[in-house]
């Protein structure tokens, strides 16, 4: 299930679905071609209830599915590092001159780390919610994604 997909991102990552994937006949067991009209019917049957087959993957029935293997295949994955990286990064935003104890200067991100790492990783899940709302990475399974300028 592919989540923070804003509707026209959806909706042309739809279309480009539609475009690299091929129909597909299970019963037969081959891929099925357009016919002159665009439809698509198993020559050999005559089914139009058809699955959908990538190069790389497939066949199954549906289409979320090959929108979600176009995704894992040609956008950038965020790891989980990337995501503790970028929530340290806008924590000690907010706090820029960081904290000075005994003497020592501090980040903001490395006092709530060490001093409270239930609550940083709190705050980490919570820049991957706000990340995913805002349209900047979608989840896919237990994945992050970063959306594609283009796509924007």
């Amino acid at each position: 299930m592919i989540e923070g997909l804003d509707s026209d991102i959806a909706e042309h990552l739809k279309q480009l679905a539609w475009e690299q994937s091929e129909a597909f006949c299970y019963n037969d067991y081959i891929k099925v071609p357009k016919d002159k009209n665009g439809n698509t019917f198993c020559p050999k049957c005559g089914s139009d209830d058809l699955m959908r087959i990538l190069p790389y993957d497939g066949p199954e029935y549906g289409i979320e599915w090959v929108m979600e293997a176009i995704i894992q295949q040609e956008w950038k994955l965020v790891s989980s590092s990337d995501i503790k990286k970028a929530t340290e990064d806008f924590i000690d935003e907010l706090y820029p001159d960081g904290f000075e104890i005994c003497g020592g200067q501090y980040y903001a991100s490395d006092i709530l780390k060490n001093c409270s790492p239930g609550d940083f990783e709190a705050q980490v899940s919570e820049y991957q919610d706000r990340q995913v709302e805002d349209g900047y990475w979608v989840e896919v399974g237990n994945s992050v994604y970063v959306v594609p300028e283009d796509m924007k």
